[in-house]
């Protein structure tokens, strides 16, 4: 508003992307969360005054357990109080411009780091009689407990079950499908899809920490996007690859609850899902969704056939077909056969191959993959494999490999025996679902 009173419609023009996203922030960044920080620093405050003068403390010892207090309501809710850091500014300056959303990760190292060295820290402070359960150890007790709780509701309200599993706690499964044939979950906005990320791909998610900026550089610069697709086309006049650099340079600056809306509306889903996006509830990780050996599987056809960078003209290919499938798989045959249609006269399928598309969207991604490795890896994981698992691939294996088939574990051996016994059957899938086939051959 400035910038438009003093004339300056450029600079006007150039702070209003900024401004919009900090007037959508304002309600809950500057009204919110203060309150709610200064609500459970008054509850920590209450108890630690009431302890003070039952026992007597010092007015120094009552300070330091409110600092403590006040410290571990900064790390577990965000917007870091940063002058109780006492950083040089350069430092800190860098920090934020370096990381993504800096607080909250610094925030999730303190307390549940801080947490883990207070336990460890117990038996030298029990030999000293000052063995204390510090606010630290409270919230590392309790965050996984709580969002259990939430977890299972939400899990109970989807499934009217009680949950099975760890993963059902704290990634709730909605007893949907996936396209590529996993159980579909969601994932709760908290502190504990942290500490299963940094579990499960530790390396992955601190590059994942890097501002959203220097990625976007870095991306431009290699002229490929984090989908593996070119950014801009280097045949195109350099007007045209100006315009589409800029255009992804303005994408980046789109929250992630309208990027959630826009990936939810993509897959067909209901508006009580894009509510949930606007709550921060998103779906869950495929590493959370798969098995450990179909991300095996996956990681393998990765290595083998990825890295690659994807034309703009096969990545808009690519998405036509997934967008056919996807109608498929929701039950919308109507816009399904729409959609092929299109893609027929768009040249993307020929007609003589549209029967092939549809069986091949019936199977599940993850035998696709693997159908698609090379003998010594399809090997390497049929060696591994459990009976049920082989009944899932053991039908896919490449001729060299069938060959040998019995030679390569006890497991393979007895699975071949079953088949010849007639004991167990090929899979029939449908919608990357196996139908019943214990009446079939």
């Amino acid at each position: 508003m400035k910038a438009v009173r003093s004339g300056n419609f450029p600079g006007a023009i150039i702070r209003s992307p900024g401004a919009l996203i900090e007037t959508m922030a304002k309600p809950l960044m500057q009204e919110f969360v203060p309150r709610q920080k200064l609500g459970v620093f008054a509850d920590g405050a209450k108890f630690i005054l009431e302890q003070a003068q039952k026992g007597d403390w010092s007015e120094y010892k009552t300070t330091l357990r409110l600092q403590e207090m006040w410290d571990s309501v900064d790390n577990r809710m965000g917007q870091l109080v940063y002058d109780n850091l006492f950083w040089n500014k350069v430092v800190k300056d860098l920090g934020m411009a370096a990381t993504r959303s800096l607080g909250w990760n610094l925030g999730t190292i303190r307390e549940l780091g801080g947490a883990a060295m207070d336990v460890a820290k117990l038996p030298y402070k029990t030999f000293k009689g000052e063995a204390r359960f510090t606010p630290k150890m409270g919230y590392a007790m309790a965050l996984p407990y709580v969002i259990g709780v939430w977890g299972a509701v939400i899990y109970y309200l989807y499934n009217h079950k009680m949950p099975k599993q760890l993963l059902d706690y704290y990634y709730p499964a909605t007893g949907k499908i996936k396209p590529d044939g996993t159980p579909e979950r969601i994932s709760l906005p908290s502190y504990m899809k942290d500490i299963f990320a940094y579990k499960t791909e530790g390396l992955q998610t601190l590059a994942n920490k890097v501002h959203p900026e220097i990625s976007t550089i870095l991306q431009m610069l290699s002229n490929r996007d984090y989908f593996g697709t070119e950014i801009r086309n280097p045949n195109d006049p350099l007007v045209k690859q100006a315009e589409d650099l800029a255009t992804y340079q303005l994408k980046q600056f789109i929250p992630f609850t309208i990027t959630n809306l826009i990936a939810r509306q993509k897959d067909g889903s209901s508006w009580s899902n894009y509510l949930q996006s606007f709550a921060g509830i998103s779906p869950a990780p495929g590493y959370i969704t798969r098995t450990p050996l179909q991300t095996e599987i996956y990681n393998l056809y990765d290595l083998r056939f990825g890295g690659g960078v994807k034309t703009q003209e096969s990545a808009a290919i690519t998405q036509q077909k997934s967008d056919i499938k996807q109608a498929y798989y929701s039950g919308d045959t109507v816009k399904a056969n729409q959609l092929l249609q299109q893609a027929v006269k768009d040249g993307v399928i020929k007609p003589t191959g549209i029967k092939t598309f549809i069986n091949d969207a019936d199977i599940p991604n993850d035998i696709k993959l693997f159908r698609q490795l090379p003998t010594q890896d399809q090997e390497a994981l049929v060696k591994k494999m459990e009976l049920y698992q082989l009944n899932r691939y053991g039908w896919y294996v490449a001729n060299d490999v069938k060959a040998k088939f019995s030679t390569l574990s006890e497991n393979a051996k007895n699975w071949v025996i079953m088949v010849k016994n007639g004991e167990t059957f090929a899979p029939v899938w449908k919608k990357q679902m196996q139908v019943d086939t214990s009446t079939q051959q």
